[in-house]
């Protein structure tokens, strides 16, 4: 869960940073302090974007390994993670 929660707020930030420089005052302090460029020059949008994007869907998916979240897609046809038990005889 912690995972999840951390993943989200990483990839919130993702989609904050492809439109401001939020919490620095300017793009050159932003990029040398997370980047470690002094040159200024923003990662382009869309990039950051989906980065926010992929964060937040490994987020979903820890959930979902989790079974916190219901699991998508077809039935593999084995139990659940958690009930799977195992015959020695």
């Amino acid at each position: 869960m912690v995972l999840a929660i951390v993943l989200t707020a990483i990839g919130l930030l993702h989609f904050i940073w492809a439109f401001s420089y939020w919490p620095m005052k300017d793009a050159i302090t932003f990029t040398k302090t997370f980047a470690g460029t002094y040159d200024g020059k923003m990662p382009p949008a869309p990039i950051t974007l989906l980065v926010g994007l992929a964060l937040i869907g490994g987020a979903v998916l820890t959930l979902m390994v989790n079974e916190s979240l219901p699991a998508i897609g077809p039935e593999c046809g084995h139990p659940p993670w958690g009930a799977r038990k195992q015959k020695y005889l």
